[in-house]
């Protein structure tokens, strides 16, 4: 974790961007996982 947060700091433009994609795509995936285990 401590090298990706450093390459984060090293281009601050392409951080931001990370820092609202993964995120993003982490919380979707979580939420279909549980909507898939609701219906299952």
């Amino acid at each position: 974790m401590s090298d990706v947060a450093n390459q984060n700091q090293a281009s601050p433009s392409h951080a931001t961007g990370l820092s609202v994609v993964v995120p993003a795509v982490l919380l979707a995936g979580w939420m279909a996982f549980l909507a898939w285990l609701a219906l299952a």
